[in-house]
């Protein structure tokens, strides 16, 4: 029996499943060069709130430095962004020959050949929850969410995990704004807008505690 549960790290929620590494979810299939990533096929954007969490400490300020200076990262005014590796001849190569999965809650076929820079083979994702982007925390795969088995057990997960989202994009547009007003921006001066979200007060959302919903030994498909 595994279990779909809400952890906390350092106070920040993520959705957690214990038979992630037995999952044979479609959008966990890797065609490309990175092998059992699993879902991670996301490239991660980092706006105000995660850049925030990360300077307000040592490690944190540590490792937002580290990711920064990772070559495929480009910087918007608002947010950045860091590309991991994506095998597009690859993709294109078995698109010609029909030999790319389909399904109809799948749009973009080019998830199967991506994969996130921070994934590490035999680690999984090699941030700590608390400066992972919200995409990454709270993913869940249509194929559970849309089971009639689990569908009202997770509902409170959903209903929780729009909320929070909600919250989030209020506080990034608050920070936004605010940095807007001082004429920062991360294009502009990195380091500014690094110190000007240092001072800034965070504030905290009180996610509540849910009850952990069981997921069946035969059923590998997960979170």
């Amino acid at each position: 029996m595994d279990f779909i549960y809400i952890d906390f790290d350092n106070g920040v929620p993520r959705l957690a499943y214990t038979g992630c590494s037995r999952c044979s979810s479609l959008i966990g299939v890797s065609l490309c060069k990175t092998k059992d990533r699993g879902c991670c096929y996301y490239f991660p954007k980092f706006y105000p709130v995660e850049i925030q969490r990360m300077c307000r400490s040592e490690d944190g300020m540590a490792l937002l430095n580290k990711i920064i200076s990772m070559p495929n990262v480009v910087i918007y005014d608002d947010h950045f962004i860091v590309k991991g590796s994506y095998d597009i001849i690859l993709h294109h190569k078995m698109l010609k020959d029909c030999l790319v999965p389909s399904d109809k809650n799948i749009k973009d076929t080019s998830v199967f050949f991506k994969t996130c820079p921070f994934v590490s083979y035999g680690l999984g994702c090699t941030l700590p929850p608390r400066y992972r982007s919200y995409v990454c925390n709270f993913f869940i795969c249509s194929e559970i969410v849309d089971n009639p088995i689990y569908k009202d057990r997770l509902e409170p997960y959903i209903r929780e995990r729009e909320n929070y989202v909600r919250f989030l994009e209020w506080e990034n547009n608050q920070l936004i704004m605010a940095m807007r007003e001082e004429g920062i921006t991360f294009v502009k001066d990195f380091s500014a807008a690094v110190e000007f979200l240092k001072d800034t007060e965070i504030n905290q959302y009180d996610f509540p505690v849910l009850n952990p919903v069981a997921i069946h030994d035969d059923n590998t498909i997960g979170a």
